[in-house]
């Protein structure tokens, strides 16, 4: 085909999509979490080692979201009837549930490194997986409202790097990595333009990008902690109040029509004005973090369920406006919902293991470690697997192997980087 139909059918592949049910995501992403349970014993020292944890978490995370994705209920319970029936026959008999629960987690508890690291997988694999047709149209992002997938990718980093908020760290640094995401995304922006690459415009914007919001947002935080003003919870109510009051005035029908983007304002209305909704999030975050830090499990997994209930009741009475493009409070409510689901399940399967905070999986450990360095390669690859296969017209079981061969081949550069620096750092103090 040639490629200006090509873009066309590019084109009509990603419009117009409504999404799926408000809780489907989480039955997608859950025996990806499950599956921590079995994973959680092995490190990476090994190649055979970093082949078993790719088998155990990345191949049903794949399948989940292609070949299996009409099953998600059924692989969920049979994962989790699997690792009950694991933990009740294999787990220590001289430690008891009830002293697990009593115990607290401490300032760096397991789970929030297993959820950054397993955000940042399911973002990876699913933005080719998006260019499949192996993919349910449901899972992409929604063109204006609904539930999809992907829309929760931002809205999950905004978690994640509200979950390790710290106002200890160096501003310098921080500032570097302000630079750093607006170099990329800025490159980014080039390089689309140059290649012809297609984007969906109303997905960020014409100038804008993922690298972008995140860089702006994290400018914000710096702003805030210059300002001394780290009372998270208020934070976030203070930034929600005004995003919902700046859309109640007209802003949600602008940003949503279909009017001319002539300025850059316009241009990029999506990316700009979601900013405030983002910061929402990230502040929700740090401040469950700031008051969760020094909890027993017990209180931690009550609160969260409670939060997880506030804010789906929220997403609830919000449903016909959930909208990713203007980060509003039914979108927020949504993620932060969804995000609480997800941590509940980790610290189910810390329980499962009778350990407050079971050891991390070395793959889970490896992508946190170099988090930027994966998500960048995924970019890469990605935009190399478009321009060297017309994607959507390939048929399920080729595009089922280009899948697997892209995640495989992103985690593989990743996991001999990190071999080769430890390498080269114990040659140096020989």
């Amino acid at each position: 085909m040639d490629s200006f139909n090509y873009k066309q059918l590019q084109h009509v592949h990603v419009s117009g999509l409504k999404g799926g049910e408000m809780t489907e995501p989480v039955l997608v992403l859950m025996p990806l979490f499950l599956m921590v349970y079995f994973s959680s014993v092995l490190r990476l020292s090994t190649a055979s080692d970093f082949v078993f944890q790719f088998v155990c978490l990345v191949m049903p995370m794949i399948s989940n979201v292609t070949l299996t994705a009409k099953y998600s209920y059924v692989t969920s319970c049979t994962i989790s009837g699997l690792l009950i029936v694991h933990s009740l026959s294999f787990s220590p008999s001289n430690v008891s549930y009830l002293s697990v629960l009593s115990t607290c987690p401490g300032p760096k508890p397991s789970w929030v490194t297993s959820f950054r690291a397993c955000t940042n997988l399911m973002t990876v694999v699913c933005i080719l997986a998006v260019d499949l047709t192996i993919f349910p149209r449901r899972f992409a992002k929604t063109e204006d409202y609904g539930f999809g997938l992907m829309d929760l990718g931002v809205g999950f980093f905004a978690v994640c790097n509200g979950l390790v908020h710290s106002d200890k760290r160096n501003i310098v640094k921080e500032i570097k990595t302000v630079v750093v995401l607006l170099a990329i995304g800025l490159s980014r922006i080039l390089l689309v333009s140059l290649l012809g690459y297609y984007e969906h415009v109303t997905e960020y914007g014409t100038h804008w990008n993922f690298f972008i919001t995140l860089a702006l947002c994290r400018l914000m935080t710096i702003i805030m902690r210059y300002l001394r003003l780290t009372n998270f919870f208020l934070l976030a109510i203070g930034f929600m109040c005004c995003h919902e009051l700046m859309l109640s005035m007209g802003a949600e029908e602008w940003i949503l029509g279909g009017s001319p983007r002539e300025t850059f304002i316009s241009a990029n209305r999506e990316g700009i004005f979601s900013i405030p909704g983002y910061l929402t999030i990230y502040y929700a975050s740090a401040a469950y973090t700031k008051f969760m830090c020094r909890k027993k499990l017990l209180s931690l997994m009550a609160c969260t369920t409670l939060m997880t209930i506030i804010s789906a009741v929220i997403t609830v009475s919000c449903r016909a406006t959930v909208s990713r493009r203007l980060c509003n409070l039914g979108y927020i409510s949504w993620t932060l919902s969804m995000a609480g689901c997800c941590i509940l399940i980790l610290n189910g399967v810390n329980l499962a293991r009778k350990q407050c905070n079971m050891p991390v999986p070395g793959l889970l450990n490896l992508i946190n470690k170099h988090s930027l360095i994966f998500f960048l390669l995924g970019n890469i690859l990605t935009g190399l697997s478009n321009f060297a296969f017309q994607t959507i017209l390939l048929s399920p079981f080729p595009s089922y192997v280009l899948l697997i061969c892209y995640v495989l081949s992103v985690s593989s550069i990743v996991y001999v980087y990190d071999r080769t620096k430890e390498y080269s750092a114990q040659l140096n103090k020989t």
